[in-house]
């Protein structure tokens, strides 16, 4: 094992130390939050410039160090390091060669033109004191100058200055960079350092104070930066083997005695996907594991993926191990069990089987993440499918069940013909083990920034999932505050004609099938504001209400032909924030006009009309709410640190003419969704008038009911389009997660009005029934105590509450001619607003055929008060939505509750004269 004490020498392979200073000269651009696309979340990269092998792994002074090349032009030795594998730290650049292309205020401190690759150790007493001049423990770099030969560069202030030794090259001396890449390490038995490097194959030198090298014994075997490493069979002890391999990955497993390796197989490869190389293992007596850890080159000069502005990885750190496989000594590669302390938001799915895909649903379908773990089971017992595909983002992982084969390359099954496989996904990074660990693949992708959508289908047939268990893996980099705006940042998002029971956090959802995992995840972190409404229940008008904070009577709007006035814009949320400092956006639909707007906002991607459902891009049309996400995007990404942003977010869905994503169109195929209670000639009666009956949403009613067909068409593809919403609201939280925006950012989330499903012999909105005012309304931002997330609140909250709420978490003065009130007072764990009523109203819509009826009304958390107006003689009716919360019992004309009704009236009065006011 690489694990020794002699004579009192301590040596270990180089880990990262966790000190706030640089180890020798920092060469990164200030700013760099590890949020930019491709950078992998808790994979190590470099902060900027090129990565290349892994040159040192030490375990030192309780720490995890790493060299590894640096720079494109001139290989240098960058440096970081770890508490724990997990969290590094980039420290700079460590050993900087004669050659150097950084500036002269970068020290040249080591021997060579360049820095090539090889190996570290750590050493003490009589060792250290011959490199050093101390018998202080100190980590020694073992590497290839070129131009030089084999040199040594050494550290004992725990990384943070690095110095040459004064006699190098130590071996092999050389005019170019051939021999290269030493690879040190103990051999207990001869009480000997071994020095293997690539020479005629791979050349083995023997040392007794890393100074002096002998050379012992070649063999023909090995391309580039050899390691060499002894690991138990089979858990075995006392049948340890010594294994030989190179940067390819390929293996020797055979009896090494301190001179010579002996093969007792043919070569093995530890890892067969593309971008595999340069492997390396810490070793050390003081390790906190008896496991042999590795890391290795996360490529193989396949050409990268266009990661800017540094290029390349590392792999994820994983145990080796030897076992006896299919008649071998195989070595298996198994991530480290520490990555367990990163999972988040675990998922568990059993006993599934999977369809081919255009018959069967993505079980995966309602997840969205690029950083996960995934663990997965199949029994192929039984399989008619040729094979299954993971779908990730844009990239596809595909089993060939016949050929046995993963992306190309052989897996079978194990003797009971199931299946095992893990994948760790992190942004642009694939790593998938099998068998145990013998199979091993890495791969870097060029995934689709803007996507976090997973899938997995069957193709040809169906196959038996067991069990299948995602945990999302948490950012590992640290969170760069002192860029945060000292204000947060705010992003509304607002759906379209989505009421308050089609959601599947709801207390009582429209259709049990109808999952929405991605607004459940904000109200289990946010809070949930059950008894929401919008005071005028039409699009324009109330999206109109939310941005001023007014009453459609007060903000003068009262249909999408008449443009909000410039002066009433200049009060509205927006507006205020962007005077206040905000970098301000919309994008969707927005419907009233542009006057006024391109003072209000930076950023104005926005549609007057309905707008449509598929967008053309130039790779085909994109539905509206992934073209929303995408948008989101791109404004999230030109953010910058100094300066906080609000942005609002318009969604078409799910309003008429509901055209889900191609992604959601089967969903629901074999739901049966009942009529509504009230969707009766009874429940018509309640309502029924001259004036309803001649309205649009008894017109409404009729055209979306004209058969069982057409009414199933368009319940299932309303619901269709709330699926497609959803998946975008995980997209976009992803991308507050991914840009390290989420936790300085307040997210609304709320519908502009309701739609009545046939209650009450009606369809369409406009009305003031229960179905067309309530609302789904969840805020989640900083700032929300734990006692308070997950909570639902039975305050009466509204639509004209949003624009006082974003002002009052801005720290900016609410304007006296704000209606609504701030529910920020909520989100800290107080109590929700005071109000005792509201009132409702829709007036003067313009008129077209099929009228609409004009009627105001007050609602208090009991009772609603509803009266059709210009029309004679006015309607009443009195509902006691506490006992009759779907409203079938019109009490209007019912004298027991004549004082009630006098009440309200008095209390729709009052609203009336403040209005004109």
């Amino acid at each position: 094992m690489k694990t020794n004490v002699l004579s009192g020498l301590v040596f270990t392979v180089l880990v990262l130390t966790v000190s706030s200073t640089f180890a020798q000269y920092d060469p990164h651009p200030i700013g760099i939050d590890y949020s930019e696309n491709y950078r992998g979340q808790y994979h190590f990269s470099p902060k900027s410039e090129w990565m290349n092998d892994i040159n040192g792994l030490m375990y030192h002074d309780g720490k995890y160090h790493m060299l590894y090349q640096w720079g494109k032009k001139i290989r240098h030795g960058g440096y970081a390091t770890s508490p724990d594998l997990l969290h590094w730290t980039d420290k700079g650049v460590a050993l900087i060669p004669q050659e150097s292309f950084l500036p002269q205020a970068a020290k040249r401190n080591v021997s060579g033109a360049q820095v090539y690759s090889g190996s570290g150790v750590v050493v003490s007493g009589e060792t250290a004191k011959k490199i050093t001049g101390s018998s202080k423990e100190a980590m020694v770099a073992v590497y290839t100058g070129t131009k030089v030969g084999t040199c040594l560069a050494w550290s004992n202030d725990g990384g943070e200055s690095w110095h040459d030794y004064a006699n190098n090259p130590v071996a092999n001396p050389t005019k170019g960079a051939d021999p290269r890449d030493p690879c040190v390490f103990r051999h207990e038995p001869t009480k000997k350092w071994i020095l293997a490097i690539y020479e005629h194959g791979t050349t083995f030198y023997g040392s007794t104070d890393l100074i002096a090298w002998k050379k012992l014994s070649n063999i023909k075997f090995g391309f580039e930066c050899p390691d060499v490493y002894e690991l138990p069979l089979d858990g075995d002890k006392n049948k340890s083997k010594w294994i030989l391999q190179d940067a390819n990955g390929s293996y020797l497993v055979g009896h090494f005695d301190g001179v010579k390796f002996t093969p007792q197989q043919e070569k093995m490869i530890m890892d067969v996907g593309p971008d595999f190389y340069a492997a390396q293992t810490f070793f050390g007596p003081k390790m906190p594991t008896d496991k042999l850890i590795q890391i290795a080159w996360n490529d193989h000069w396949n050409g990268g993926i266009g990661e800017k502005p540094w290029e390349r990885n590392a792999t994820f750190p994983v145990e080796l191990g030897l076992v006896s496989y299919d008649g071998k000594m195989r070595l298996t590669r198994t991530p480290i069990p520490a990555i367990k302390k990163l999972y988040k938001n675990t998922q568990k799915w059993t006993n599934k089987t999977i369809h081919t895909s255009d018959k069967g649903k993505n079980i995966l379908q309602d997840v969205a993440s690029k950083a996960f773990d995934l663990a997965v089971q199949f029994d192929l017992n039984g399989a008619t499918a040729r094979g299954f595909d993971f779908k990730i983002a844009n990239k596809t992982i595909h089993y060939d069940i016949a050929k046995q084969k993963l992306m190309g390359k052989r897996l079978k099954p194990d003797s009971n013909n199931r299946l095992k496989l893990r994948m760790l996904i992190d942004w642009g990074q694939l790593e998938v083990f099998a068998a145990g660990g013998v199979f091993s693949y890495s791969q870097q992708f060029a995934f689709t920034p803007e996507d976090s959508s997973l899938g997995l289908s069957a193709n040809g047939g169906e196959v038996q999932l067991i069990s299948m268990e995602l945990n999302e893996v948490a950012r590992t980099w640290p969170n760069m505050k002192k860029h945060k705006p000292k204000k947060p940042n705010i992003l509304v998002l607002i759906s379209d004609d989505q009421r308050w029971d089609q959601l599947s956090c709801a207390d009582n959802p429209i259709i049990p099938e109808l999952k929405t995992p991605h607004m459940d995840k904000l109200a289990r972190n946010g809070v949930y504001f059950r008894n929401a409404c919008v005071t005028t229940p039409i699009c324009a008008v109330s999206r109109a209400s939310i941005m001023t904070g007014m009453y459609a009577s007060t903000h003068g709007m009262n249909h999408f032909r008449t443009p909000i006035a410039a002066e009433v814009l200049s009060k509205s949320y927006p507006a205020l924030l962007h005077d206040n400092g905000y970098r301000t956006g919309l994008l969707g639909k927005w419907g009233m006009g542009t006057e006024g707007t391109e003072k209000v906002f930076d950023v104005f991607n926005a549609w007057m009309t309905q707008g449509k459902y598929f967008h053309d891009t130039d790779k085909g049309k994109v539905h509206n709410a992934e073209w929303l996400a995408r948008r989101t995007r791109e404004f999230l990404e030109s953010s910058t640190p100094d300066k906080p942003f609000c942005l609002t977010v318009c969604y078409k869905s799910p309003h008429h003419p509901y055209q889900p994503d191609d992604r959601d169109k089967t969903l629901f195929d074999d739901v049966v969704i009942p009529k509504r209670k009230t969707d009766t000639p009874e429940g018509y009666q309640v309502v029924k008038s001259d004036m309803m009956e001649k309205s649009l949403n008894r017109w409404c009613y009729f055209d979306e009911r004209k058969d069982e067909a057409t009414k199933d068409d368009f319940e299932k593809n309303f619901l269709r389009c709330v699926k497609s919403l959803d998946r975008s609201i995980g997209q976009i939280m992803q991308t507050l997660e991914d840009l390290n925006l989420d936790e300085n950012t307040v997210v609304i989330y709320l519908s502009d009005n309701g739609y009545l499903w046939g209650e009450h012999g009606l369809g369409g909105k406009w009305l003031l029934y229960e179905e067309s005012i309530r609302v789904p309304i969840i805020i989640r931002g900083p700032g929300n105590p734990e006692t308070i997330r997950g909570v639902k609140l039975d305050s009466l909250a509204l639509n004209i509450d949003i624009a006082p709420t974003i002002l009052d978490i801005a720290g900016i003065a609410i304007p006296s001619e704000m209606d609504g009130v701030s529910l920020y007072p909520a989100l800290k764990g107080n109590n929700g607003p005071a109000r005792k009523d509201f009132f409702m109203e829709h007036v003067d819509i313009i008129k077209v055929s099929t009228p609409i009826p004009d009627s105001m009304g007050v609602r208090s958390k009991e009772w609603k008060y509803i009266r059709y107006v210009n029309v004679e003689p006015e309607i009443e009716e009195l509902y006691h939505i506490k006992t009759d919360p779907t409203e079938s019992h019109n009490l209007a004309n019912d004298p027991k509750y004549a004082e009630i009704k006098k009440q309200l009236r008095h209390r729709y009065d009052t609203y009336l004269r403040t209005l004109k006011n």
